[in-house]
């Protein structure tokens, strides 16, 4: 992955590939990487360690203002589009790493003899993972609710949706409504299982 590429390996790499979520989320790996290598790299030393955990708890402050804002909005469509998902999965895949990440430094400065205790700082470390905590109970949340709302009654509005303008009622001349309903019903049932795939995520 791009993520934990050299910078020159990284300068070469075609970022048309790149989706806007893969984009987002190679800053929180880039802020991410320098905290495991000070961690686990013993020529490191620990050298800037807060600085490096304070660069990714910036991040994640910056990541939990834009949950919180979206919080204030209305789910947008019955079904969550793609991007949505693939943003929300890779936002889960960093707070897992981020847990463990804080984990395993929480660990490091409760070790008398270990190397790093005096360069970690445990308020620090806790403030990172309270965060991590705070995403994750958003993301579920948001993904609780569009799952709240396809099984309410979501196939009728569903359906309504796919009917709805020119273009619908060719579609339910063509194919008939009983069709209509029967893909918005498989429509519904793969988001209702790409959510559940998102509440099953736990990150400790």
């Amino acid at each position: 992955m791009k993520y934990f590429l050299g910078s020159d390996q990284e300068a070469d790499f075609d970022r048309s590939d790149v989706t806007p979520a893969e984009e987002e989320i190679s800053h929180a790996w880039a802020c991410l990487n320098p905290v495991v290598t000070a961690l686990i790299d013993d020529s490191e030393g620990g050298h800037n360690l807060v600085q490096k955990m304070r660069m990714l708890h910036d991040w994640l402050r910056e990541t939990r203002e834009s949950y919180e804002r979206d919080s204030h909005l209305k789910v947008p469509c019955m079904l969550p589009d793609f991007m949505t998902l693939e943003r929300t999965f890779l936002h889960m895949e960093v707070l897992r790493a981020c847990n463990s990440v804080g984990d395993v430094a929480l660990s490091a400065a409760r070790q008398k003899p270990h190397r790093l205790k005096d360069k970690i700082s445990t308020t620090q470390v806790r403030d990172v993972l309270s965060v991590v905590r705070d995403i994750h109970s958003q993301i579920r949340r948001r993904a609780s609710d569009w799952k709240t709302r396809l099984s309410e009654g979501g196939l009728g509005r569903l359906v309504d949706q796919v009917v709805d303008g020119h273009i619908g009622e060719t579609l339910e001349g063509v194919i008939g409504m009983g069709a209509v309903e029967f893909y918005a019903g498989l429509f519904r049932e793969s988001a209702q299982e790409s959510l559940d795939g998102v509440l099953d995520i736990r990150i400790e």
